[in-house]
């Protein structure tokens, strides 16, 4: 071997070794950026972002949406923002299996008085939010008396509500349990249907 292909191998050999060093950086800081950032965001998906689930409406005016969710770190030091959308893991429900991902408007928060009356009115500390049971409805469904009641929200227990008459939220199957927030929804991207 001459002294010239000897020193063409090890250029080579030395550009192959930069080159995986720069490829096992990248990666290093690819994985950990990525995991920095999937500890404080989620990014939803398209679907049961708070509709029934016969005709997929969203919770916001007939539209599909795309969220990007800022994750709560700690729910303790956490302000909650009432009237702003929140993404959460639902409870197990007739509609929907447990654990489906749901966006809702955050309506009542733990300590605010909670009524439904005989009228199918539902009020936040004396405040119509929401009105009848259209689902029920529309399926023939007795709203059960169980329904119409008022109660204080109790501690980490939250009252969602969607912004559409066919939206299946808290007036069907109660409260959200704090853990299964997931955290502050923020839509960016919606395609009129």
């Amino acid at each position: 071997m001459t002294n010239g292909q000897r020193q063409h191998k090890h250029v080579i050999l030395r550009s192959c070794i930069k080159w995986s060093l720069y490829a096992s950086i990248s990666i290093w800081l690819g994985v950990t950026v990525f995991d920095q950032i999937e500890k404080h965001i989620n990014i939803s998906f398209w679907g049961h972002i708070g509709a029934e689930k016969e005709r997929q409406l969203s919770c916001i005016k007939d539209m599909y949406y795309m969220f990007v969710t800022k994750k709560i770190t700690d729910y303790s030091t956490h302000e909650w923002q009432r009237d702003e959308l929140y993404t959460f893991r639902s409870q197990e429900g007739a509609l929907y299996k447990k654990g489906t991902i749901f966006v809702k408007y955050l309506r009542g928060l733990p300590g605010d008085t909670l009524e439904i009356s005989e009228k199918h009115e539902v009020m936040i500390n004396g405040k119509v939010v929401a009105s009848g049971f259209p689902i029920f409805e529309r399926h023939g469904i007795r709203v059960p008396e169980k329904f119409i009641f008022k109660e204080t929200i109790p501690p980490h227990k939250y009252y969602m509500l969607g912004d559409t008459e066919h939206s299946y939220d808290s007036r069907y199957w109660g409260y959200v349990d704090e853990e299964d927030i997931i955290g502050r929804a923020y839509g960016f991207f919606a395609v009129d249907k």
